[in-house]
């Protein structure tokens, strides 16, 4: 599908979308807790209808609504194949859980995830058995065995999700555990995990997050009613669309959110853009706008929003993280270099930092690189260009939010 956007103006009003990584995470603990939940404020993208065909193979009965999901799971069996789709989360968090069957699994996926480096598994090999079918760290692969209560020594340099995936199967062991951990990233998001656990009665002690103690024998208890907040990641391209081009209030923000990429705020904030906040929402202004130094290192999903920010501040800003935009839905250092500077942007990397100069870009057709943040980030940075910009392989942006185009042509004027 191809997308293209001209020049203009944003006004109005606009619903953060709900927090994919929160959902996936409360979808599988859900499940866990055997019982009945309703899920209120769900999203519409690839990545949830993924975790739910999973959790609906391995005997959940799911029923979907506008607003909400209902999950009964009084019921599980064993499924010897998991599709992922594109989801590395559900891969990560789902490969874990499913050593509790102490039977031989296969997990595949589609598209971006074949090509995606996810052979961070090196803290189960001691108690299970890990196969790579194709190439060494990538789909497909087969795990048999049962995960056994004990200590874990984990290396976590590329992505905290297999963490997170210990973190909700270790409780279910008949013994207690210990996971030590080294070079920890992302530790907002082991945060996050740990919260939800705890709303559905699972406790972590997290020591300095160079160990996490885990009780074994305890039980997930379903909260009947469980409420995802709107995302972050999601809301950054509203607030950057606001910040360059317009006044759009994003509604449905929770300010004590532990997600991670609620430090979007504080780029706004070092750039000087205009900002209204309240409890739910955030008001959002265009205004000059200066450069900024934000290290994304524990936050990399907002590079995309960060460097359509940048493009539009005065002077140069500086972001730091770019190792970790390698293993995503594409080489996402290589992704943003190659199509903004099609368009005329002044970026270059020194080490681990992004240079980008403020700068007006050109229009022309660029290319998606199947990567939804990518998408979503070129067509926030239409806004200001020249001339119109032609996004190809736009329907990418289903992935985490399929609505994404449809609230875009509402605002714009």
């Amino acid at each position: 599908m191809k997308i293209s956007i001209t020049p203009s103006q944003v006004l109005g009003e606009i619903t953060a979308p709900a927090s994919k990584s929160m959902m996936i995470r409360a979808v599988a603990a859900s499940f866990l807790s055997k019982s009945k939940t309703i899920i209120n404020n769900t999203i519409d993208s690839d990545d949830i209808e993924t975790a739910i065909s999973i959790i609906r193979s391995l005997g959940a009965e799911v029923k979907k609504d506008t607003e909400y999901i209902t999950i009964n799971s009084t019921e599980h069996i064993f499924n010897a194949h998991i599709d992922c789709g594109e989801s590395a989360l559900c891969l990560r968090i789902f490969a874990p859980l499913m050593s509790l069957y102490n039977e031989k699994v296969t997990f595949t996926g589609n598209k971006s995830l074949q090509n995606r480096y996810i052979g961070d598994f090196s803290v189960l090999c001691n108690n299970i058995d890990i196969n790579f079918l194709d190439k060494n760290g990538y789909i497909p692969f087969a795990l048999k065995g049962r995960l056994k209560a004990g200590k874990f020594n984990y290396d976590d340099t590329d992505s905290s999700q297999v963490l997170s995936g210990l973190l909700m199967t270790l409780p279910l062991l008949g013994g207690d555990s210990e996971i030590t951990v080294q070079n920890l990233v992302s530790k907002p998001y082991v945060d996050l995990t740990i919260k939800i656990l705890e709303d559905f009665g699972i406790k972590i002690q997290n020591q300095g997050y160079q160990k996490f103690i885990v009780k074994g024998n305890q039980e997930y208890i379903s909260q009947k009613k469980y409420t995802i907040e709107g995302d972050w990641s999601g809301a950054s391209f509203w607030l950057v669309a606001a910040a360059i081009a317009g006044t759009i209030t994003v509604k449905r923000l929770d300010m004590k959110s532990k997600q991670v990429d609620k430090k979007f705020l504080e780029a706004l904030t070092k750039c000087g853009a205009a900002l209204e906040i309240s409890e739910t929402s955030i008001k959002v202004s265009k205004s000059r706008l200066s450069g900024f130094d934000f290290d994304a290192t524990d936050c990399p999903d907002l590079f995309p929003p960060l460097v359509a920010l940048a493009i539009n501040c005065e002077e140069e800003s500086r972001i730091t993280g770019v190792n970790r935009l390698i293993h995503k839905e594409s080489n996402r250092k290589q992704a943003l270099l190659s199509e903004f500077i099609k368009l005329g942007a002044k970026i270059s990397i020194e080490n681990n930092t992004m240079l980008i100069k403020g700068s007006k870009l050109q229009g022309g057709a660029v290319f998606s690189h199947n990567d939804h943040r990518i998408a979503m980030a070129l067509a926030v940075a239409a806004l200001t260009a020249e001339n119109k910009i032609e996004i190809n392989s736009a329907e990418c942006v289903s992935k985490s939010y399929r609505g994404f185009f449809e609230g875009f042509s509402l605002i714009r004027r």
